[in-house]
């Protein structure tokens, strides 16, 4: 005895050297007891143990007769949940079956033995099973085992079985494998792949389309910030055309009122002159004027036809009035050169819409005159007598 083991030691002689086999009894284990070990030898073949409860005999001859290799077969393996329950036989010669087993039948329980017949041995197993469990379970006498709630996978169920005498045995494979469930299967996967690979798609499609969406719509924004801008600028100019054309209209609405004022002082100026010349006609007229003064008053009357001749009040009214008519008479000139100034400022008064009376009194001249005058002007600017004379003017 050594420690806690109890077993026999063989010393085989081979000549130059001996060979030691040891043999332990577990079933010895925990029966003597601890400080009163005793080991009584009545002979060669008759041994006795003392233990707690009595005496333990060990044939040593018989001892030498089981001394057989030991053997475990699986012997069968069911699937509670199948109606054929039975999935392996435990046929001779092949505990190395692979079986498989769909995903709902996850609970197996197997069934094995050792190969001995006719013999009181004390046998144990111990089992692992491979791809779930990584030590061997405890030695116990039992014969099956179930393992429920398998997940899929590949399974390799090892077996070993030991004697009395600490003989192990071979160990017995038998291997299985349990699928995975529809939704983890192959074609599972793929229909998986398939369908994160669409979706892939369709989130890349929809990130596209979100892109062109908001480049759109930055486009948009930009073009009627754009558009914003340019209608400012519209309004800005059109804003200073406004200003302009209110500037302009109020130059123009100032140079007709110093063209009014022109030609309101030359009408005057027209009925005062007349009006002089009238009284001096009259006083021409008075036979008791002496000669002296009677000439005096001619040359004065000379001097003042002279000078409504030439007076230089027609050139500022001549300067006032192209500009409010955009150079009426300029254009007339370039047009018809052929026309004295006496035709110019005719046409410059009917452009103005001046009445024949209106006329005379500029002009210095009697209203049959300026019949006379318009009659002239008719036929250098080659008018029928059926177009309106001012119309004309007007077009120019």
């Amino acid at each position: 005895m050594t420690g806690e083991d109890a077993g026999v030691l063989w010393i085989e002689d081979e000549g130059l050297g001996k060979k030691i086999r040891r043999q332990i009894f577990p079933q010895l284990n925990g029966q003597i007891v601890g400080g009163f070990e005793h080991i009584y030898c009545l002979d060669a073949q008759n041994l006795f143990f003392g233990t707690e409860k009595g005496f333990l005999h060990l044939n040593t001859e018989r001892l030498h007769r089981t001394n057989r290799a030991l053997q475990v077969n699986i012997n069968s393996v069911r699937i509670p949940q199948s109606a054929d329950s039975v999935v392996y036989g435990g046929f001779p010669g092949n505990n190395t079956t692979n079986i498989v087993l769909p995903n709902h039948y996850n609970w197996v329980i197997v069934s094995f033995a050792a190969t001995v017949y006719g013999e009181s041995r004390r046998i144990q197993y111990s089992t692992r099973l491979g791809g779930l469990e990584k030590d061997w379970s405890g030695w116990s006498q039992k014969t099956e085992r179930d393992f429920t709630h398998l997940p899929s996978g590949r399974y390799q169920l090892m077996v070993k079985a030991r004697d009395e005498l600490g003989q192990e045995s071979e160990t017995a494979v038998f291997s299985f494998r349990i699928l995975p469930p529809w939704y983890a299967s192959r074609w599972a996967m793929f229909f998986y792949f398939l369908v994160a690979a669409g979706l892939l798609t369709l989130l890349v499609r929809a990130q596209r389309k979100r892109f062109e969406r908001e480049k759109d719509e930055l486009t948009r924004t930009h073009r009627q910030k754009e558009e914003q801008h340019l209608r400012r600028a519209e309004l800005t100019e059109q804003e200073l055309v406004r200003v302009q054309n209110e500037k302009l209209e109020a130059e123009v609405q100032h140079k007709n009122e110093e063209l009014a004022l022109a030609t309101m002082h030359l009408v005057q100026k027209g009925e005062m002159i007349a009006t002089i010349q009238e009284a001096l006609e009259r006083m021409l007229e008075k036979e008791q004027q002496p000669a002296t003064l009677r000439d005096e008053l001619r040359r004065l009357l000379r001097m003042l036809q002279f000078d409504t001749r030439t007076d230089q009040d027609w050139e500022q009214f001549a300067v006032h009035f192209d500009q409010v008519y955009r150079d009426f008479l300029q254009r007339l000139r370039e047009r018809f050169p052929q026309l004295s100034p006496n035709d110019y400022r005719l046409c410059a008064y009917l452009r103005m819409n001046l009445n024949t009376k209106e006329i005379a009194h500029l002009m210095n001249i009697s209203v049959r005159g300026v019949e006379g005058s318009r009659y002239r002007l008719r036929r250098k600017l080659n008018i029928s007598n059926e177009a309106h004379l001012v119309d004309f003017l007007m077009g120019i």
